[in-house]
């Protein structure tokens, strides 16, 4: 069966700075996948090569069997990637609704359909529908975050990509959002999900990858890493060598 999203031999460099080195992983059709890893382990730049954002030195990131290459960001928009970046990037200066209407953009879609969509996005987080005409400037950082997976969910997405969907929040927030994501793993959408709070995306994922320095040390179930002590090892600086960690 091929994979919902295949990465193969990427490799991604700022400058001198090899940010990916010849990294390789998949995700299934509907399988929520983890990526947990200490800062600077590439984990970001992963999700910014498959949205398109940075281009790649080397490798493949193929969708459903389909090479990217060359395809410009707003076009695998098109395709069904969606981006929700650690900064979430919500237009502050227009209303919530407003920014989940610019989500929906690149759909054509009458304004009925456009409100089916957001009243289904308000039914996953109804804090949003309380602030649905409230500036998103004005917004917590909770709330914030909501929009930001709202938006994007807005473009009917098959593969969505979350940054960090825990940071800075409080541990109120973060279970509404990992609720959530929950809901979204449950409907059957492929969801990339990078955390440094791996409790919390073991909570949720089918599989996870740990990674240091712009590789993979080391994939498998959430009970099987946690066994091992693997996330603990790279995730507080006691990592060994891949071939230490597998029994």
């Amino acid at each position: 069966m091929t994979p919902h999203l295949q990465i193969e031999d990427v490799s991604v460099t700022y400058g001198a700075v090899r940010a990916l080195n010849r990294l390789s992983i998949h995700a299934a059709k509907g399988e929520t996948v983890a990526l947990i890893g200490p800062n600077g382990a590439g984990k970001s730049s992963l999700l910014l090569a498959i949205a398109g954002v940075v281009p790649l030195r080397s490798g493949a990131v193929r969708l459903e069997g389909r090479d990217l290459a060359g395809q410009e960001p707003e076009q695998r928009v098109g395709l069904g990637i969606s981006l929700v970046p650690e900064t979430r990037d919500v237009f502050k200066k227009l209303s919530t609704h407003e920014n989940l209407l610019i989500g929906a953009s690149r759909r054509r879609l009458t304004r009925a359909q456009m409100q089916a969509d957001a009243d289904r996005i308000y039914a996953l987080f109804p804090r949003l529908a309380e602030r649905h005409n409230h500036m998103a400037g004005f917004l917590s950082g909770g709330e914030q975050q909501m929009l930001a997976i709202g938006r994007a969910l807005m473009a009917e997405p098959g593969l969505l990509m979350l940054d960090e969907p825990s940071l800075g929040l409080a541990p109120v927030v973060t279970d509404a959002v990992y609720a959530a994501i929950a809901t979204l793993r449950d409907q059957g959408t492929t969801i990339l999900l990078v955390e440094q709070n791996a409790a919390r995306a073991f909570s949720v994922c089918d599989r996870a990858y740990l990674m240091q320095a712009g590789q993979v040390i080391e994939e498998g179930s959430a009970e099987t890493l946690s066994a091992r002590g693997s996330v603990e090892s790279v995730l507080f600086g006691r990592s060994a060598p891949a071939k230490e960690l597998r029994p």
